[in-house]
C-alpha cells in the first residue's frame, strides 16, 4: 500500500507543478500550485512518520459527502436516497478537514448530493491554502458560487 500512496503523491505533485501548458495560460496559478505541490510532499513525509511510529496508515485523499441535497433528481443517483439523513454542519466539516491536514491528508474531494448547495463550503479552501480541494459538482450552481 505504501508504494501506491507514494506513487499517488508523486504523480499529484508533478502534475501540479509541471503541467506547464495549463500553468502558462494561467500565470496567477503558478504560486498556488507550487505551494500545494510542496505541501503534498511534506504531508507524505508526515504520513510516513505516522506509519513508522504508530502503524497508522493515512491515505493522501479524504472524500467528504457534505450534503444529500441536490438541485437535480437523476435516476440512479445515491444522493436522492440520502435526502432525509442528518448532515454535518460546516463547522464539523471544517474540524474534520483540520484533523485530516494534521494527519497528512493533502487532497480533499467534496461530494454530495450537490456540494454547492452546502452553505459556507466555498470558504474551506481559503482556510486551508495548502490543501488541494476537488469538487464533484453538476456545475449548475457555479454562476451563483
Amino acid at each position: 500500500m505504501e508504494k501506491e500512496i507514494t506513487a499517488f503523491t508523486d504523480t499529484m505533485a508533478r502534475a501540479l507543478v509541471q503541467n506547464k501548458r495549463f500553468l502558462l495560460g494561467r500565470p496567477a496559478y503558478i504560486r498556488t500550485f507550487s505551494r500545494i505541490g510542496s505541501q503534498i510532499k511534506k504531508r507524505e513525509k508526515l504520513r510516513a512518520k505516522l506509519d513508522q511510529a504508530e502503524g497508522l496508515v493515512v491515505p493522501p485523499v479524504l472524500i467528504l459527502s457534505v450534503t444529500g441535497a441536490c438541485n437535480l433528481a437523476c435516476k440512479g443517483c445515491y444522493a436522492c436516497e440520502r435526502k432525509n439523513e442528518a448532515e454535518m454542519d460546516i463547522a464539523e466539516i471544517a474540524r474534520i478537514v483540520d484533523e485530516a491536514e494534521k494527519l497528512g491528508v493533502a487532497v480533499v474531494m467534496l461530494a454530495g448530493g450537490e456540494p454547492l448547495m452546502k452553505p459556507g463550503l466555498l470558504d474551506l479552501p481559503a482556510a486551508h491554502p495548502g490543501t488541494l480541494f476537488v469538487m464533484f459538482t453538476n456545475g449548475l450552481l457555479l454562476k451563483n458560487a
